[in-house]
């Protein structure tokens, strides 16, 4: 059987800790920490009141499947500025010339030109233009060309638009030859697109830029000497004494050949030496009298040169 507590125990008791339990109020009641939802929000910054919007760009314009990004600027009460593109509503009034991405990209599609509008959430708008040039011919510059083996010749490709302007587009074109095995599309030159002669024959190099097309005709022909080279590259020889010049041809695909012999070279001497002091025949030169001369040897379009003193 559990004791009984007597009240005049739990009464004398309670009086004794009356001033414990009062100072635990006093303290629950004065707690420093605040409570988050009983503390005022704080004064926010605001802008000033949006006052116009711009473009960046103002107005463009661009070639049909040419993209151009749109960036818009506002223009507060407070003279504050700042970027807007994110926060807009696009819209084209002519998608079929050029669409406009939420992200504020047009596509070019046709020729033509288009308003492209810029709507901000509290209803402002701004509009620019956007022109856009269609592709209406491509040219190839020259038409028609002839070329050794060997030798690489540029090509220039040349749009005109719709609105008459023209430009280079040789590094955008696709370029295909007909017969690369005559002449092949080499590296883009700084205003155009080369094209080597492979080997003798005829060939059409045509090129590309969206719809539009051009051609042009290439001949290639046998190589071309580029050099003649003749040893020795001096000489000194007696009267009625003579002396044998080599003569190396170098060809325009980077082949070589001795023409001494050959019937396209020929041997001369030079009229600002003396002309009476030697002889030569088929590169066999011959001292007739005391002096200096000048052999030349020449060769397709090109020729080499060698000095000569006969002494007594």
């Amino acid at each position: 059987m559990r004791p009984r507590c007597p009240r005049r125990a739990l009464a004398a008791t309670a009086a004794r800790f009356a001033p414990l339990f009062l100072l635990v109020a006093a303290c629950g009641s004065q707690d420093p920490v605040a409570d988050p939802d009983s503390v005022p929000p704080q004064d926010e910054a605001t802008e000033g009141t949006l006052v116009s919007m711009s473009f960046y760009p103002g107005a463009a314009t661009i070639e049909s499947g040419a993209e151009q990004t749109f960036r818009v600027y506002g223009w507060f009460s407070d003279i504050t500025s700042r970027e807007m593109t994110p926060e807009i509503v696009w819209s084209s009034s002519s998608p079929e010339v050029a669409a406009i991405s939420p992200a504020g990209v047009a596509t070019a599609v046709s020729g033509g030109t288009t308003t492209i509008e810029a709507i901000e959430p509290s209803g402002k708008k701004a509009h620019t233009s956007l022109v856009v040039r269609a592709l209406t011919s491509l040219e190839i510059t020259p038409a028609t060309d002839t070329m050794p083996t060997g030798v690489a010749r540029s090509f220039r490709a040349t749009a005109t638009y719709s609105d008459t302007s023209t430009r280079n587009v040789s590094g955008e074109a696709t370029w295909v030859s007909s017969d690369p095995s005559v002449a092949e599309v080499s590296s883009v030159g700084g205003l155009g697109q080369d094209v080597k002669g492979i080997a003798p024959g005829a060939a059409t190099i045509t090129a590309w830029l969206g719809d539009a097309s051009a051609a042009a005709t290439v001949e290639v022909t046998p190589p071309a000497v580029d050099v003649v080279n003749i040893l020795p590259s001096s000489a000194t020889i007696g009267v009625g004494m003579t002396v044998q010049l080599e003569a190396t041809a170098t060809f325009s695909d980077g082949t070589q050949q001795v023409v001494t012999a050959d019937p396209g070279c020929v041997w001369y001497l030079s009229r600002c030496f003396s002309t009476t002091a030697a002889s030569v025949s088929a590169g066999l030169v011959t001292g007739v009298e005391p002096g200096f001369v000048l052999v030349i040897g020449a060769f397709g379009e090109n020729y080499g040169l060698v000095g000569i003193e006969v002494v007594p």
